[in-house]
């Protein structure tokens, strides 16, 4: 009856030793594996984000409304659209500026009034939001093309994204 019950005893370290032992020591080794991946997808996740029309309908609202702001002089209105964060890259690029002068300088990509038409609003999907190209004509001058990045932020429910813009280039 001894001799059953160390046989047990010893087939249970030897099974421990077996099947544990060697995980404790491959694990350290190896560090936490990472898996491969697929390429073909990676590539077609890049170019395909899922388009939701109803954002793209609104960040189009919101450009038209950030256009008209400023064709209207009221330069205002067209800072509220500029994301809070990014300001403070604003102001760090332009140190011993005044900030409501870096704002408008920023915002001002016309002069009021001189915005005949917008010919087009080209949205394409990223990670964060949407990136624009924005095709204008304005008064006396050929098109122009704007690009402006538009971030979604939410309200602490996650409901409501209101569309803010960073990033504004001219092209």
């Amino acid at each position: 009856m001894r001799m059953i019950k160390y046989l047990i005893i010893a087939w249970l370290v030897l099974l421990l030793a077996v099947l544990v032992i060697p995980r404790l020591v491959n694990h350290n080794k190896l560090g936490n594996p990472i898996p491969q991946a697929n390429t073909e997808k990676n590539a077609e996740r890049k170019k395909q984000f899922p388009q939701n029309h109803e954002e793209i309908d609104a960040v189009k609202d919101t450009i038209a409304h950030f256009l008209d702001s400023i064709n209207n002089g009221d330069i205002e209105t067209a800072v509220s659209y500029i994301e809070p964060n990014y300001t403070f890259t604003l102001f760090a690029e332009k140190k011993g500026t005044a900030r409501d002068v870096v704002l408008k300088q920023y915002v001002t990509l016309f002069e009021p009034k001189q915005l005949v038409s917008v010919n087009g609003i080209t949205i394409t999907s990223n990670r964060t939001g949407y990136s624009c190209k924005v095709n204008v004509t304005l008064s006396g001058k050929s098109d122009e093309v704007f690009s402006i990045i538009a971030i979604p932020m939410t309200n602490d429910e996650g409901i409501g994204k209101v569309w803010y813009f960073k990033d504004i280039t001219r092209e």
